[in-house]
């Protein structure tokens, strides 16, 4: 049996009480599993025994920055996703719940509910002009304004007022899921 082999079977378990011990809320996952595992192999490659150090001291740094750069990959998946093209399209009529609704079934009264206070508590990670062209253009004043009309108002082109709007939905999405992702993990 090879060094890195011997290495590796001898320090299974290893992986699981990193997993358990830092990430516990991740402790059923088979993605940060194996992403431990490429962690603990990758020490068995690179483990230099004449550097002084204990393997198990190695590996336990190696197998949690494998599991921290699974969960970045995730939190990034989370950041970049699309809004399906509907930043392009015209959003004339439609309200801004629907547009970020994605796991959500909005037939669902408590969804619907649960999803329009997220948005509410959310609205803060916006900037200044942001948040105008999202209160004036989905009418929580009382009134739906158009993007014209808002470039009016708020003293920006229109397509300034049109980036504004795309930007600010594609932030409220991402924050969103990136709360529901670390609900969902127990951060």
């Amino acid at each position: 049996m090879k060094k890195e082999d011997y290495l590796v079977t001898e320090n299974i378990k290893l992986v699981y009480y990193v997993i358990n011990k830092y990430y516990s809320w991740l402790s059923d996952d088979d993605d940060i599993i194996s992403a431990g595992f490429l962690g603990l192999v990758n020490a068995s490659r690179t483990f230099d025994e004449t550097k002084g150090f204990k393997f198990s001291s190695f590996a336990t740094t190696c197998i949690i920055n494998s599991i921290k750069g699974e969960i970045s990959k995730r939190l990034k998946e989370v950041n970049t996703t699309s809004l399906n093209d509907s930043a392009s399209k015209e959003l004339d009529g439609v309200d801004l719940i629907e547009l970020i609704a994605d796991d959500y079934d909005l037939e669902n009264d408590f969804d619907y509910i649960d999803l329009k206070s997220k948005v509410s508590k959310c609205i803060d990670i916006l900037n200044d002009t942001e948040k105008k062209v999202i209160y004036l253009y989905f009418g929580f004043n009382g009134k739906q304004y158009t993007k014209n009309e808002i470039s009016n108002i708020v003293g920006i082109s229109y397509a300034k007022v049109n980036n504004a709007l795309s930007l600010s939905i594609r932030k409220l999405r991402r924050e969103i899921k990136i709360k529901q992702l670390i609900k969902k993990i127990d951060f």
